[in-house]
């Protein structure tokens, strides 16, 4: 009976040391997925940064563009009105 006893504490104390291990571990793991989700957060709010001043300088671009372009066919409108008619 002696025996038997030993072999259920020391059958329960390896499951409780893989238990602990397996809780450690997983700790280990949610820290680390914490870790890489808040270095992704702070990537994800630069490249969101970065993608709204892109979209500004494409807008400012767009409006340069038209405004020379509008520029341009009035400057060409004034120049074949001033041409010599035949």
């Amino acid at each position: 009976m002696c025996w038997e006893i030993r072999i259920y504490i020391w059958v329960f104390l390896f499951l409780l040391l893989v238990i602990a291990f397996g809780v450690l571990r997983l700790y280990n793991a949610t820290v680390s997925n914490t870790r890489m989700l808040l270095a992704l957060k702070n990537a994800n709010v630069l490249m969101i940064a970065a993608i709204k001043k892109l979209d500004t300088s494409l807008d400012d671009s767009k409006t340069a563009i038209r405004n020379a372009a509008t520029t341009i066919s009035s400057s060409i409108s004034n120049l074949i009105s001033k041409l010599p008619k035949k």
